[in-house]
């Protein structure tokens, strides 16, 4: 459901208020949203970007994560907080399946699991968590999911970290990484690093982190994460621990649909038993009982296409499947 066209206009005047100028607007967008404002809107007056913005957002349903990250970034703007709170009491329940149905909020709660209980024993000094990359879109999501969990879990996660292959002053990552760390007060304080480059520099970057006296602290730790895949490079490394792309359970899988069709309102068996068929047929591997998360991925992204497509029709998205079902037969 989109905005009236009252909604709408007060939205533009809110933002523009709130984030009077080009710049504050692109550092909410990059902070909350992992976004580039630029590469969203282009350049222009703030009136135009924010007017862009509301449309993209529309579009990607991520109206609700644009109106809650404003808020967040400034809380403190009256205009701002009326508009949150009218949103979230008018809209939550319409809004709920897109949240449900974007990536970055299916389970990995195993790799998450996996990677608290690697804090809990590593040495002390800076951790290294080495994602595996070769899908950008997985390395994304990982960051997306990271931010939320850490979040949730009271460790602060800074903005991400950009390293450039060829700079002036080869200590400036660095450097910001200390002014991050030193101000931090949690135990763990996580960085992830956007840029991507081939492995050497990679590892010319991190062996630069371990040496740096200023990331050491006995009683809290920084947490770097790094789109990497090439372990050759980094053979016996106590302090950096590659995570490969992980599998999830159908279990888990088919528990996420149910929580969909649920929150959709939708009750019907076939279309359930549709679904589950469709996600073994998309993202099955060589395990009878997992998937392939990369696989889980694109497939969230293309039913939540279907969703919105099918403008809350059990019907027409039951159809919408059957379809998808059948290409892939063919396909094969």
């Amino acid at each position: 459901m989109a905005l009236t066209k009252e909604e709408c206009k007060w939205f533009d005047e809110v933002m523009a208020g709130a984030f009077p100028n080009y710049i504050s607007l692109e550092k909410m967008v990059d902070h909350q949203l992992g976004e580039n404002l630029e590469g969203i809107v282009g350049n222009g007056p703030v009136s135009d970007a924010v007017f862009r913005l509301r449309k993209w957002a529309v579009s990607q349903g991520k109206l609700p994560d644009l109106v809650k990250g404003a808020f967040k970034e400034n809380s403190g703007y009256p205009e701002l907080r009326m508009f949150y709170e009218h949103f979230f009491s008018t809209y939550t329940d319409v809004y709920h399946v897109s949240h449900l149905v974007q990536p970055q909020y299916y389970d990995l709660d195993l790799l998450f699991n996996n990677m608290l209980d690697n804090l809990d024993t590593h040495p002390c000094g800076p951790l290294g968590l080495a994602v595996d990359c070769d899908d950008a879109d997985f390395y994304e999501y990982f960051c997306l999911r990271l931010q939320k969990e850490v979040n949730d879990s009271c460790i602060p996660s800074k903005a991400a970290l950009a390293i450039k292959k060829l700079t002036n002053d080869e200590n400036m990552p660095q450097q910001q990484l200390s002014d991050w760390f030193q101000s931090a007060e949690a135990r763990y304080t996580i960085v992830h690093v956007q840029t991507r480059l081939e492995a050497k520099h990679y590892q010319d970057f991190w062996n630069k982190v371990r040496e740096n006296e200023n990331l050491r602290n006995p009683s809290r730790c920084l947490i770097v994460v790094l789109p990497l895949s090439e372990k050759e490079w980094f053979k016996d490394d106590p302090l950096l621990i590659f995570f490969g792309r992980p599998l999830c359970s159908k279990r888990d899988a088919f528990r996420w649909v149910k929580k969909v069709l649920s929150a959709q309102n939708f009750k019907d068996s076939e279309l359930e038993k549709l679904w589950e068929d469709l996600i073994c047929r998309e993202c099955n591997c060589e395990s009878p009982d997992k998937l392939k998360v990369v696989d889980m991925y694109r497939h969230i992204q293309g039913v939540r296409k279907l969703l919105l497509e099918a403008n809350n029709s059990q019907d027409e998205f039951k159809k919408a499947l059957k379809e998808k079902m059948e290409r892939l037969c063919i396909a094969v």
